[in-house]
């Protein structure tokens, strides 16, 4: 969820207006991503991954002088639905992306003022949200707090939503959100709370192993906990772990990409 605290102030609408340029960006594949390597863009990507499933690829190309610092992904429930988020830097300021998977998904293809709801539901803070009305695609702009954001639907299964602090330059989102891909594996969703919804079967037995191993584990490690130290939260080793994990595997994926990327550079120059 949007977890961090919203700012009281209210902030102009005005630089919205320049994510009317965004919208064609954010439809397209990654030829898009391509052709702005040639720009002097740097072109990278990642796995949005967690032990227990893939659930969608990304790639994105920002100026070189841009610094691009993973932190992680994990996966969550909200009170009807689940999610993957991912979390990183652009010079410094947070930028986040998130998969939604409603309880109750749409059944066809959403107005901009259809998605409301779902984010509404997602996280009631989208309450108080400012919306830029102009745009006539099927895309959501706005702010709320200090926080500006993007969501459109990706499938009848899922909706995408892309927050940002508002320090970030507008320059850097614009660029950011053009070049932004993002592919959905299909049938593939992270575990639900919702009602007569069973765990989703992963992808492969090891997978399916991992899973079972991971929990084995973590319930052990959970019992030490208990009874090591009582008084202690049980949770924050654990998180710290998990947010270590889910960061060193972004950079991995990242770093791969990147390398896979370049050789392709070179081979195309030959």
């Amino acid at each position: 969820m949007i977890h961090r605290a919203l700012q009281s102030r209210s902030i102009s609408l005005r630089k919205m207006l320049l994510f009317c340029g965004i919208v064609v960006g954010l439809m397209a594949g990654f030829a898009s991503a391509q052709e702005s390597a040639t720009n002097n863009y740097t072109c990278t990507g990642a796995e949005l991954a967690t032990e227990s499933a893939s659930y969608a690829s990304m790639a994105f190309c920002l100026p070189p002088e841009v610094v691009v610092e993973p932190e992680g992904i994990n996966e969550a429930n909200y009170s009807s639905g689940s999610e993957v988020a991912a979390s990183m830097l652009l010079d410094g300021n947070r930028v986040e992306l998130h998969l939604l998977y409603p309880c109750q998904p749409p059944q066809g293809e959403l107005e901009p003022a259809d998605l409301k709801p779902y984010l509404e539901a997602y996280d009631p803070v989208f309450t108080q949200a400012a919306y830029n009305e102009s745009i006539t695609a099927p895309i959501l702009i706005g702010q709320i707090g200090n926080l500006k954001f993007v969501a459109n639907q990706r499938n009848n299964q899922t909706l995408f939503l892309v927050t940002a602090d508002m320090n970030l330059s507008d320059e850097t989102w614009g660029v950011f959100l053009e070049n932004l891909m993002i592919s959905i594996n299909d049938g593939v969703a992270p575990a639900s709370n919702c009602p007569g919804v069973t765990s989703p079967e992963t992808t492969s037995t090891a997978s399916e192993l991992e899973a079972e191993v991971a929990a084995a584990m973590e319930e052990v490690q959970e019992n030490e906990t208990a009874t090591a130290s009582p008084s202690q939260p049980e949770t924050v080793e654990s998180t710290e772990e998990t947010i270590a994990t889910g960061k060193e595997k972004m950079a991995a994926d990242m770093a791969a990409a990147q390398a896979k990327m370049d050789e392709l550079k070179k081979m195309a120059r030959k």
